[in-house]
């Protein structure tokens, strides 16, 4: 594969819901991009989503909201708006309890539903500070990508 195109892929990857940087950056490294590059592409690459839920969630919920209520469409923005509040309730949990500092560890742990994106629906539902909460993800979205770039780095130089 082309060095763009697996560029190309992991900056696609590292915008997926649930997937995101944490697992598009060891992917890059298995498909033989540096461990740094990979960490730092998948990083910069994960946080365009964030930017833009943080910046524009409660307008997104609104157009949720609206689309509801079109006949054709009301089962899958009702789907999603039931994702969405799910997302605030999760987050709110782990703000109540430890603050930003909280949403910083809530996104460092690489599980499912824990990523920037369930994050930042979170923040921008709960209004919280959008500098303070982007800083936040971002710090624990760079946790969980060394995480899980640390394991596979570590997997593969056990097995060479």
């Amino acid at each position: 594969m082309r060095y763009t195109n697996i560029v190309l892929t992991v900056v696609l990857i590292s915008m997926v819901p649930g997937f995101e940087g944490r697992y598009a950056a060891p992917l890059a490294i298995a498909m033989g991009m540096s461990v740094w590059v990979a960490v730092t592409l998948s990083f910069f690459a994960s946080l365009i989503p964030a930017a833009i839920i943080i910046v524009l969630g409660t307008k997104i919920i609104e157009l949720l909201e609206f689309i509801s209520r079109v006949k054709h469409l009301s089962f899958l923005a009702q789907w999603v708006l039931k994702v969405v509040k799910r997302a605030q309730t999760i987050v709110k949990s782990k703000y109540e309890a430890l603050g930003y500092l909280g949403l910083a560890a809530f996104v460092a742990v690489p599980l499912p539903m824990t990523g920037v994106w369930t994050a930042s629906i979170g923040a921008s539902l709960l209004d919280l500070d959008k500098f303070k909460s982007f800083i936040s993800i971002s710090f624990g979205n760079l946790i969980a990508i060394l995480i899980t770039s640390g394991i596979l780095t570590s997997i593969t130089a056990i097995y060479r």
